[in-house]
């Protein structure tokens, strides 16, 4: 900025002996205006495809955990959890086996839905592969009082994507009742842990 000339010379101004300085231009500002509005329309379908990808993430995480609480809710508890899934209104819940009633009962918990745009199941173009070319899309699945899986003799899967098809999750219930969280690789046609 260039010092203007010295404003005033009566004593009895405020400005009397200082300098003023310049400002910027209304080019400049403008110049400065359009290579923010350009650097922002960059930046904004990568944000978009950011937050996608974590709220598919999120949801597998989510999914995951309400597992590993079922599997621990029926050791606790020494009864029988599930998760089942409602695969047609995008939500799960917590059930636990109640004895004295002969039924399931939702945990506190209560049911849990997806968030937007993320639905249940995987893209026709990422099948299950490799080890897990025997794992279906199972609901409920269920656990036993010592954490076992009892949905089946092979593992027991629940997969998510988001409505695009861009990423796709699978949880994963083990045979012995861990819980693992896989990805599909598009690029390597390959479930993969993250």
């Amino acid at each position: 900025m260039r010092p203007l000339a010295e404003l005033g010379t009566a004593g009895n101004s405020p400005m009397a002996g200082k300098r003023a300085f310049a400002a910027f231009s209304v080019l400049e500002l403008v110049v400065v205006l359009a290579i923010g509005l350009v650097l922002t329309a960059m930046t904004v379908p990568g944000l978009y495809q950011v937050s996608v990808s974590y709220r598919v993430s999120g949801a597998a995480s989510g999914l995951a955990m309400q597992l590993a609480l079922a599997r621990l809710s029926a050791a606790g508890q020494f009864t029988h959890a599930q998760v089942a899934a409602d695969t047609l209104n995008q939500n799960y819940a917590v059930q636990i086996w109640n004895k004295t009633t002969n039924s399931w009962a939702t945990d506190q918990g209560g049911t849990q839905y997806l968030p937007s745009s993320v639905v249940f199941g995987y893209p026709a173009d990422a099948p299950p592969a490799g080890s897990q070319a025997a794992i279906g899309e199972t609901t409920p699945i269920s656990f036993d009082s010592r954490g076992m899986n009892l949905s089946s003799a092979v593992p027991s899967a629940l997969y998510i994507q988001d409505s695009s098809g861009r990423y796709a999750y699978a949880v994963v219930a083990s045979v012995i009742g861990k819980v693992n969280v896989y990805r599909y690789d598009f690029s390597r046609g390959q479930w993969v842990r993250p």
